[in-house]
């Protein structure tokens, strides 16, 4: 594949998932507020009870489109999000294609396509982590500020802000002093990259198989119908696939350094599995799927007009 091509195509995968990613944003933000919330839902003392509870909840207490502050449904680390999918996304979705050239993968083969997805996803999640940490401490700390300066909804009650809405950059400077410079800034990599090497296998090859089979059996010809349909196949696989780490992760990330919060990875799956037991490895599915389902048939269909309209047809 010519080198011009690999840049379209990481531009195409990118852009599509950025798009996605700030119109999907409140479901982030409900989903890791009940996922990295001291207590499981089940709990009488919870403060977010379910999916659609914690969702009402927020809105009522913080709003919806809030742009002055780091409150409300849509807007908590919606900046460093959309960072992330043009660096992640970009190299999840830009590299498939060229991988699965590079390993000369055969259309009917899945598990070759697993295989490109796996290595995709693996190297723009490696390079995303940064962005990822920042983005998740942000909608774990978001609330409403009183006029004393200091939270009164959410997570971070009675504690002072400290990584403001839209400035990214005192949040990166943040973090790179406050946790040992560039190393500490990518921790939690081992949870991020081993979710993100299932997603990417997971979604794109599910994503392209469904097509392959649906147009090999002449159920249905390439075009946007086919796209959704696929999407909504992979949200599917990459939510079952997914889950565990994507859970683990944000535990990770967001508890690090918090009282009675895990000390790395192995102790949050060990604390996890004993205290939930397996449920507690899909706590927040639902907000998961929320995301993943819509974010597909956005990101998909869009990704495969992106490349399109910049001559690399569809995928």
């Amino acid at each position: 594949m010519p080198k011009d091509n690999v840049v379209l195509e990481l531009v195409a995968g990118g852009t599509a998932n950025a798009i996605a990613s700030f119109l999907l944003n409140p479901c982030d933000v409900v989903k890791l507020r009940v996922q990295s919330q001291p207590l499981p839902p089940s709990d009488p003392k919870a403060m977010y009870k379910s999916t659609f509870s914690a969702a009402k909840k927020i809105a009522s207490e913080e709003g919806v489109f809030v742009l002055r502050a780091n409150q409300g449904l849509w807007f908590p680390g919606v900046v460093p999000s959309m960072l992330r999918e043009f660096s992640y996304s970009s190299f999840r979705f830009g590299l498939y294609a060229p991988v699965k050239a590079l390993l000369k993968v055969d259309e009917r083969s899945l598990q070759g396509k697993i295989l490109s997805g796996a290595t995709s996803g693996s190297i723009g999640s490696f390079l995303a982590v940064p962005t990822d940490r920042l983005k998740i401490r942000m909608q774990r700390e978001a609330g409403r500020v009183g006029a004393d300066g200091l939270y009164e909804t959410g997570l971070f009650v009675g504690r002072r802000p400290t990584y403001p809405v839209f400035n990214f950059f005192s949040g990166f400077r943040k973090m790179f002093v406050e946790e040992g410079g560039i190393r500490g800034m990518w921790k939690g990599w081992e949870p991020t990259v081993a979710r993100a090497a299932c997603l990417a296998g997971a979604q794109l090859s599910s994503y392209d198989h469904t097509k392959f089979v649906m147009k090999d059996k002449g159920i249905m010809e390439d075009g946007t119908p086919l796209h959704v349909v696929a999407s909504l196949v992979a949200g599917v696989a990459a939510l079952v696939c997914t889950q565990p780490f994507d859970t683990i992760k944000s535990r990770v990330m967001a508890l690090d350094g918090e009282a009675g919060g895990p000390n790395g990875v192995l102790e949050a799956i060990k604390t996890t599995a004993k205290n939930e037991g397996l449920r507690g490895f899909y706590r927040g599915s639902l907000a998961s799927y929320l995301r993943f389902g819509p974010h597909f048939i956005i990101a998909f269909p869009l990704w495969e007009q992106v490349r399109r309209a910049m001559g690399l047809g569809f995928s």
